[in-house]
């Protein structure tokens, strides 16, 4: 990993090896969804979890695969918590315990694009993970971090409404 082929080279080593070996070892009723090399697999509550799970490993010596069990109707999946209730999902963003909401600060030594650019980021990901529900105390959390690091008011609330003007874009 690290060179600009890296993630182009993960993703066809890791389709190929679904489409010749992983899909014929996870049951027809499953869900198999990837990004890069990151998998999340929604299999039935009766599925033995840990022979998939063996079978698995057992399709190339170098991948090394690790389970994350949903707990209390919730998964953690890339940055995103995904809410299990009733039968349907819900999601908002995840950020591990060590996370120290410690970006960059607005009178620091970048240049303003990039002080911006960092904000212009942060918006659009919690629109785009976050649930209805979810949403108005990810973007006040937002607001609050950028403000305690000197951002100005009006230039957060410019990007706040930006971001929002552009949602249905995507």
């Amino acid at each position: 990993m690290g060179s600009l082929s890296s993630a182009v080279a993960a993703c066809l080593f890791s389709e190929t090896l679904e489409q010749e070996k992983c899909m014929n070892i996870i049951p027809n009723d499953s869900k198999w969804y990837r990004y890069v090399d990151e998998y999340l697999l929604i299999l039935h509550k009766d599925i033995n979890i840990s022979d998939i799970l063996s079978r698995l490993k057992q399709v190339h010596p170098k991948i090394h695969l690790t389970v994350e069990h949903e707990v209390n109707g919730s998964l953690r999946f890339l940055d995103t918590v995904i809410i299990r209730e009733n039968r349907s999902v819900k999601f908002k963003v995840y950020r591990k315990p060590t996370h120290k909401d410690d970006y960059v600060h607005y009178f620091s030594a970048h240049d303003k694009k990039t002080n911006t650019g960092v904000v212009m980021g942060f918006y659009p990901r919690a629109l785009r993970i976050c649930s209805p529900e979810f949403l108005n105390d990810e973007l006040h959390h937002g607001t609050k971090i950028f403000e305690k690091l000197g951002f100005p008011a009006g230039l957060l609330s410019a990007t706040l409404k930006k971001t929002e003007s552009r949602k249905g874009e995507e």
